[in-house]
């Protein structure tokens, strides 16, 4: 018996909505395969999968969903993540911002608080802001985004 990575896929969108709150979205994490995080900053990790057989030969799959809770760093809320065998540190407000809005470019802009609050990492509390103003980096940018609509 052997689940192919697209049913796991599968179920993990199906049963994830069970632990959500009401108007609470859920996206999977970016780079990690295992995780998903919510619209509120809850991150969830879908490591211990099951597979089994009924006694009529039928094939079913559970996934176990775990909370992970989350430590501080630089007083931001921070989450390990393993992917490949290798953990990572990163910031849930990082997580929450490219789950629902893509990735961004880390050079230019920094994420803030809308509310100026870093425990609240709700994705309606966050916005990008270029991290200098100045402009000779607003110019650079400007090159930059010439230069990637050149080459699409």
């Amino acid at each position: 018996m052997n689940t192919t990575e697209n049913c796991w896929k599968s179920l993990m969108k199906d049963t994830i909505n069970k632990y959500l709150h009401e108007g609470e979205k859920a996206a999977p994490v970016l780079g990690f395969d295992d995780y998903y995080i919510t619209s509120t900053g809850r991150v969830f990790s879908s490591k211990t999968k099951f597979e089994y057989q009924t006694l009529d030969k039928i094939d079913y799959g559970c996934i176990v969903w775990k909370e992970l809770k989350p430590f501080y760093t630089h007083r931001y809320k921070t989450v390990t993540l393993i992917a490949k065998g290798k953990r990572k540190n990163i910031p849930i407000h990082k997580l929450v911002f490219e789950a629902f809005n893509g990735s961004y470019n880390e050079y230019f802009f920094k994420i803030v608080f809308k509310d100026k609050n870093p425990e609240n990492c709700s994705i309606n509390n966050l916005k990008l802001e270029f991290k200098n103003k100045s402009k000779k980096t607003l110019e650079k940018y400007r090159r930059q985004q010439r230069l990637y609509e050149l080459l699409e």
